[in-house]
Formats: C-alpha cells, sequence, structure tokens
C-alpha cells in the first residue's frame, strides 16, 4: 500500500502526466490514505488483516445489497475487517454527509498529525490494533463493540483527512510550505 501511495503521488505531482491519468492518481491517493488509517487495511497479524476472523454482529443496521444474504433476523455473519470497513461507524445510523459534518466540528487540527509519512502511518495502525483491543474476546459481537471502537475510528478518519490535506497541497504546490500545527 505505501509503495501505491508513493507512487500515485509521483504520477500526481509530475504536470507532464496526462489529466486523465493525474485525475486517477488523485483518487487513488484519497482512497489509499484512507486506507492506511484503517488499522485492519495495515495489519501484521496473519488474519488478512481481519478478513478471517469471523463474527456474528447483531445490528439494527443493514448490510450493503451484495451482503444481505448473510443478514439474517439482525444477525450479520461477516468479519471482522468488514466491522470496520462498514459497521463501527455506520452503526451510528448518521447520513454520511451528516457524520462529516459532525467531524468537521470538532477542532483542526484534531491532533498533531502533520508529521510522518504513509510507513509511519501503517506502522501506526498495526499498533493500534494491539493499543487498543481491536480484537475481540469471541466472535459474537453487538452495537457495544463499535460504540467501543468508534472513537479510534473517527480518530483515524481526522488523522487521514489531516495527513491527506498535506499529502495533496505538497504534491499540487511546489512552494507549499506546511504551517507548524499544534497538539
Amino acid at each position: 500500500m505505501i509503495a501505491a501511495i508513493e507512487a500515485q503521488l509521483a504520477i500526481l505531482r509530475d504536470r507532464s502526466q496526462p489529466v486523465e491519468a493525474r485525475r486517477d492518481a488523485l483518487k487513488f491517493v484519497v482512497h489509499l490514505v484512507g486506507d492506511v488509517h484503517q488499522p485492519f487495511h495495515a495489519s501484521n497479524r496473519p488474519d488478512a488483516g481481519g478478513n478471517q476472523y469471523q463474527i456474528s454482529l447483531r445490528t439494527k443496521l443493514k448490510p450493503e445489497a451484495y451482503a444481505q444474504k448473510n443478514y439474517v433476523d439482525g444477525v450479520m455473519g461477516t468479519n471482522l475487517h468488514s466491522m470496520w470497513d462498514y459497521y463501527v461507524l455506520g452503526e451510528t445510523g448518521m447520513h454520511p454527509r451528516a457524520f462529516a459534518d459532525e467531524l468537521a466540528k470538532r477542532p483542526w487540527p484534531p491532533i498533531a498529525t502533520s508529521d510522518g509519512n504513509p510507513t509511519q502511518w501503517a506502522q501506526e495502525s498495526c499498533r493500534l490494533i494491539d493499543d487498543w483491543g481491536t480484537y475481540p474476546d469471541g466472535h459474537k459481537l453487538d452495537a457495544g463493540y463499535g460504540e467501543a471502537m468508534r472513537p479510534l475510528a473517527e480518530r483515524r478518519v481526522l488523522q487521514a483527512a489531516d495527513r491527506l490535506a498535506l499529502l495533496l497541497n505538497e504534491a499540487l504546490d511546489p512552494g507549499f510550505k506546511p504551517e507548524a500545527s499544534t497538539p
């Protein structure tokens, strides 16, 4: 993932590249920076980033169309990675725009995040897997797990936004000098 971020940033920075290539690189950078901040996308455990850790999740949040066959009587058969990709934040019931607006009301920058690089961000994600106890005791979860993990997920979204803004400013404006952020 780190190599992909660097490769896409190189295309984005290169003003001799066709606009279509730079547009696509921008999309990839946005996606990959978000991914590296989701702890299970950078996990160092042998379960494919939580994809092989099967869970039974009691939830009111109906799954996306492709997964509805796994949702029976309010219980979703899924995995821990999907829990983080969809349910931890989705169980708030908020529309994504409203959720983004709520996050935007928080003090900025969210945490002193502008330092570091994608490799360090991935290492943070690996450490957070253990530091936050993201692996539950057992394979049956309910909304309590999402509520307990939501502060971490929100923090990572805000960090990703701050860091993405810095990367894009640096990539698109060769004269850009970041302001010193305070914690």
